[in-house]
C-alpha cells in the first residue's frame, strides 16, 4: 500500500474510505431487515454471547479489533489512524440504515434485500481497499493474508468466514439461509467489484499508477 500521500489527497482518501464505511453500514442494514440469518461473524458473537456476559454487538467490536491485532503482527501498514473509526462510522450508519429501511413479510422482498446488502458490502469492500489510508478491520487481515500467500480475495473470505461460521455453530451460534448466502456470494461480488471499479476509483482518487494489494 502505498504513503507519503499530500495532506490534500490524504483528505480525500480518508473521506472516500469513510464513504465506504457508511455503505458498508447500509449493507448491514439491508442483511438485517431481510431476516434471513445473521452473518458468519454475527454468529460467532452470538456463540460467544452464550457462553459470556459479552453482548453480540460487544463480542463484535472485540472480534474486529482481535482482527487488527492480527493485522498487526502480519503487515502493520495495513492499518491506519482511521481504521480505528471505521466499526463505529459503520455502525452508526447501519443504525440509520434500520430505522430507514422498510421492513416486509415477503420472502421475494426479504431476498431483494438480503441481496441488495450483498452487493453494498462488496462495493463498500471495493472502495474501501483502494484508499491509501488503511483498510477496515476485517479486510486489513484479509487482504495482510491475501498478499502474503497469493490468494484471491474470494478465498480468503471464504477461509475467515468459514472459519467464523463453524466457530460460532459449535458455539451455540445460529445460522440460515442468508448467513450461507453471504459467505458463498461477498467475495466473488466483492472481486467483481475491485475489478470494474478499479479505473473510475483511480480517477476519483487521482492515483496515477495502479497499487499493489
Amino acid at each position: 500500500m502505498k504513503q507519503n500521500l499530500s495532506l490534500t489527497a490524504y483528505i480525500r482518501h480518508v473521506i472516500v474510505f469513510f464513504i465506504s464505511a457508511m455503505i458498508l453500514g447500509l449493507g448491514t442494514a439491508c442483511f438485517v431487515k431481510a431476516d434471513l440469518g445473521t452473518d458468519a461473524m454475527s454468529t460467532f458473537a452470538l456463540g460467544i454471547q452464550h457462553h459470556t456476559p459479552i453482548r453480540v454487538d460487544i463480542a463484535i467490536f472485540i472480534i474486529m479489533y482481535a482482527m487488527m491485532a492480527g493485522t498487526f503482527l502480519i503487515d502493520k501498514t495495513r492499518l491506519g489512524i482511521v481504521s480505528f473509526l471505521y466499526p463505529l462510522i459503520s455502525s452508526s450508519t447501519m443504525n440509520i440504515g434500520l430505522n430507514i429501511l422498510p421492513e416486509s413479510d415477503q420472502i421475494i422482498a426479504c431476498y431483494i434485500m438480503l441481496f441488495t446488502g450483498i452487493a453494498l458490502m462488496a462495493i463498500a469492500i471495493a472502495v474501501g481497499s483502494k484508499t491509501n489510508v488503511g483498510y477496515n478491520p476485517y479486510d486489513s487481515l484479509a487482504f495482510a493474508i491475501l498478499e502474503r500467500y497469493k490468494l484471491t480475495y474470494t478465498k480468503v473470505r471464504w477461509m475467515i468466514d468459514g472459519s467464523f461460521l463453524i466457530i460460532g455453530i459449535l458455539l451455540g451460534g445460529t445460522f440460515a439461509t442468508g448467513t450461507i448466502l453471504v459467505l458463498i456470494l461477498l467475495g466473488p461480488c466483492s472481486d467483481f467489484f475491485m475489478k470494474s471499479m478499479d479505473k473510475p476509483l483511480q480517477n476519483i482518487l487521482k492515483i496515477k499508477e495502479k497499487q499493489t494489494i
